[in-house]
């Protein structure tokens, strides 16, 4: 899971592990084309209806909130096998990576790669920050880890350090997020970029936020709430992707009363064995009850998010079939239900949602 800065040549090589070896197989053709994005897969398996909009979406949504856009429409390739195997910049052993024009991936939607594809078109940042900006603001594909590493030890070793650390990376993100605020992170990432030293990227901090590394880790580790990528990431592309649906607009709850299928418009996956849909809600009062009844599958989980991130979250899940839920209260704020379900099946939905409006 590696951004790339450059491509390999014969006389340049700046990439976050290395150049791997010229490959046999050749890169699929372009297959979908969207707004911001374009699909190229040589995966057999069927996308669900939402997951190439989505990916569209997201990649808009993300150059819209950094103020810039990648140029052209940079391509998404979903790639059956290693992404090693093929010609592409991604260093030996890599899962995926992405840099300003391509993402190389195995599964879809692969929300890390197209954060490094959108941030891009403001220059990549310092590697403890710019691989937490990926997990922070990407997906929870289900292959993280707990948070472990030093703050101090993985940002000395620059672009070195592996991807079991990224959800520390991403941990750390969320904490300035939260205390200074995204505008001071946008300057802190156009301060910096792969190659910059640590001296630099502490120079960057001090001038950002008035506080160097060891400060600003100091403070993080002490007061910082734990928790992981899954809980801590903004859910941005989530909370995006379909218009929330208000809570207060009448005294009844809203309902969602429907059949899902993959090949819905907004029903993302498969990965890993998985498909999904979300939910976007916006909760204008605390006191929300959650009522869910539903005759489901074996396997079915749902899950509740608060849209932003950070520590603590507001989480759920799973739950088995025709089970009723409540929960209550939550904060006022947006949230996102996510109903995710096994490849290949298809589900009936009753969901009720209530919520107690001033």
């Amino acid at each position: 899971m590696r951004f790339v800065a450059g491509f390999c040549s014969s006389t340049l090589c700046i990439t976050a592990s290395g150049c791997s070896d010229p490959a046999g197989r050749e890169l699929p053709p372009v297959s979908w084309e969207g707004e911001h994005l374009r699909l190229a897969t040589n995966v057999e398996t069927p996308l669900c209806g939402g997951t190439a909009p989505y990916m569209d979406h997201l990649l808009g949504a993300l150059g819209e909130q950094l103020g810039a856009a990648p140029p052209g429409r940079p391509i998404y390739y979903l790639l059956e096998g290693d992404v090693d195997e093929y010609d592409t910049p991604c260093g030996a052993g890599d899962y995926s990576c992405g840099h300003g024009t391509a993402a190389y991936s195995p599964i879809a939607p692969f929300d890390h790669e197209i954060v490094h594809v959108a941030r891009s078109a403001i220059g990549f940042s310092y590697p403890l920050i710019e691989e937490g900006a990926a997990e922070y603001w990407g997906d929870d594909a289900d292959i993280r880890g707990r948070l472990q590493g030093d703050v101090l030890e993985l940002a000395a070793q620059g672009n070195a350090f592996e991807f079991p650390f990224y959800p520390k990376a991403g941990h750390f993100v969320a904490y300035l997020l939260d205390v200074y605020g995204e505008e001071s992170f946008l300057e802190l990432s156009r301060r910096t970029n792969y190659q910059s030293s640590l001296a630099a990227f502490d120079d960057a901090l001090v001038a950002v936020y008035g506080e160097d590394l060891e400060a600003l880790a100091e403070d993080y580790e002490a007061n910082y709430p734990k928790c992981s990528q899954r809980q801590y990431r903004a859910a941005f592309g989530e909370c995006t992707f379909t218009p929330a649906r208000s809570l207060c607009e009448s005294d009844e709850p809203l309902v969602v009363r429907r059949r899902f299928s993959c090949g819905d418009e907004d029903v993302l996956g498969p990965r890993f064995g998985r498909q999904w849909t979300t939910i976007p809600i916006d909760l204008p009062s605390a006191g929300l009850v959650f009522l869910f009844q539903a005759d489901l599958v074996e396997g079915v989980e749902l899950t509740i998010r608060r849209c932003g991130g950070g520590c603590p979250p507001s989480a759920v899940g799973p739950l088995e079939p025709s089970e009723t839920t409540r929960i209550a209260p939550l904060d006022e704020g947006r949230y996102v239900i996510e109903i995710e379900w096994p490849e290949g099946q298809e589900i009936e939905v009753d969901l009720e949602i209530y919520s107690s409006c001033a």
